[in-house]
């Protein structure tokens, strides 16, 4: 299995266009990042006017994938950050992406990976409008690290979610999907303290390969005020609804709608949390009728940063789409990240993530559920400035509480993944437009 990541709208809380933007509004020409920027190996941009790339060669044995025995993987991986030097309308891209040969009998020996999330901001003296897009070609559901390919080299850094981009917190293998979520919103100042935001967002995650699973449309909206109390504290309330379909079955569809109080607090430079809780009620037709349920959904989320070492946490419960397995689900998802260095020349990296994932409707009698849990360590050797080996491993696990005949191929069973490999990540480039 090649990936896991919880990719839902509470992720987004970790983004780098996130924390761009907080910082550029407020007229500073430094941006605040859950990870430091000081470390050797790949780093997203920490200052405007800034791009950063690195490009790494891994070799990898998995074993337990697809319930087979062990089989070999080379990857050609590249990742590349970027920031404007715009303070009013930055704009912020991150790319990660590669190129991976496999020895694994039964599937294509060659196959490939995008990700590319962009974001634009657009400010007035009162609003601020932002655009983004979150675009991903993926072999199997995401997992660990920037790219949510496991092995690459690139665990401990957040995912970067710049829109709320297709859940895909079931783990599904050997099914290529295309997911993209566009999002815009406009935020209204009109007093120094209170300010009014609404939001609209479009998401798809379609699959392409042999062993497709249920593709599915999403929309949704959301408004409400945000009030500041001080520098420390702001608050807001936010209103929103949800609708998803699914293009190969046009009857069913289920929609979510829901109110939440939100509560922001930096506890100090290093260490700030997000709560954002509230009642929704979802309604619907799937394989059978969804009968009106109301759940407590929202999401939590912390990071803590010093000049070394990064940490970010965060914890979600919503309903979606169901990741191409079932035709939706409530999904409880935690994620955890950390980027340390040991001495000047090592540097730890670990990644972590469950999710519990419950249909909405009952097939054949019972509700399916799916839990699913994955880890990642990382340890890198600076061997120059700009080169440094990397060596990996990370656990995949999943399981299904009851056997369903359902849309896609659900992962089932542990798998391993050891890696080894080089990255060269030249210093930053300053100076750009």
């Amino acid at each position: 299995m090649r990936g896991f990541r919880t990719s839902l709208l509470a992720a987004s809380l970790f983004c780098l266009p996130a924390a761009m933007m907080g910082q550029a509004e407020a007229g500073g020409t430094s941006v605040s990042n859950t990870m430091p920027a000081n470390n050797f190996g790949f780093n997203l941009p920490s200052k405007l006017g800034t791009m950063t790339y690195s490009l790494s060669a891994s070799e990898q044995v998995a074993t337990g994938y697809s319930g087979g025995g062990a089989y070999t993987t080379t990857t050609l991986n590249g990742n590349l950050g970027y920031l404007s030097k715009s303070e009013t309308h930055p704009f912020s891209l991150v790319y990660s992406g590669g190129l991976f040969f496999s020895s694994e009998s039964g599937t294509s020996n060659v196959n490939t990976y995008q990700n590319v999330s962009a974001s634009q901001v657009f400010r007035t003296r009162s609003w601020v409008f932002v655009a983004s897009d979150s675009f991903s070609f993926l072999p199997d559901s995401p997992t660990t690290g920037l790219s949510g390919i496991a092995g690459v080299g690139d665990v401990g850094i957040p995912p970067v979610q710049v829109g709320p981009g297709p859940t895909q917190t079931i783990l599904t293998n050997n099914a290529s999907r295309i997911g993209n979520g566009l999002q815009g919103s406009a935020t209204w100042q009109t007093t120094a303290s209170l300010s009014f935001q609404g939001s609209a967002a479009w998401s798809v995650l379609h699959f392409t390969g042999d062993n497709s699973g249920a593709n599915s449309d999403e929309i949704s909206a959301s408004v409400g005020p945000n009030y500041r109390i001080d520098a420390r504290n702001s608050v807001g309330v936010s209103a929103f609804y949800d609708r998803i379909t699914y293009p190969g079955t046009q009857s069913y569809l289920f929609e979510t709608e829901g109110v939440t109080g939100n509560y922001t607090r930096a506890w100090s430079r290093r260490l700030s949390t997000t709560f954002s809780f509230g009642p929704a009620r979802t309604h619907g037709m799937t394989v059978t009728t969804i009968p009106s349920q109301w759940n407590l959904e929202g999401s939590a989320s912390a990071s803590y940063a010093t000049r070394t070492t990064g940490f970010f946490a965060g914890y979600s419960r919503a309903v979606n789409g169901g990741s191409g397995v079932i035709y939706g689900a409530l999904t409880d998802s935690v994620s955890a990240g950390m980027n340390r260095p040991i001495d000047r020349n090592w540097i730890l990296g670990l990644s972590a993530g469950y999710s519990h994932n419950r249909g909405l409707a009952p097939i054949e009698g019972a509700y399916p559920a799916y839990n699913s849990i994955f880890g990642g360590a990382q340890v890198s050797r600076r061997l120059t400035e700009s080169f440094s080996l990397f060596g990996s491993y990370t656990g995949i696990s999943q399981s299904q509480s009851s056997q369903v005949t359902g849309p896609g191929f659900a992962f089932n069973g542990l798998t391993n993944i050891f890696s080894v490999g080089i990255t060269f990540a030249p210093a930053p480039l300053l100076g750009g437009r």
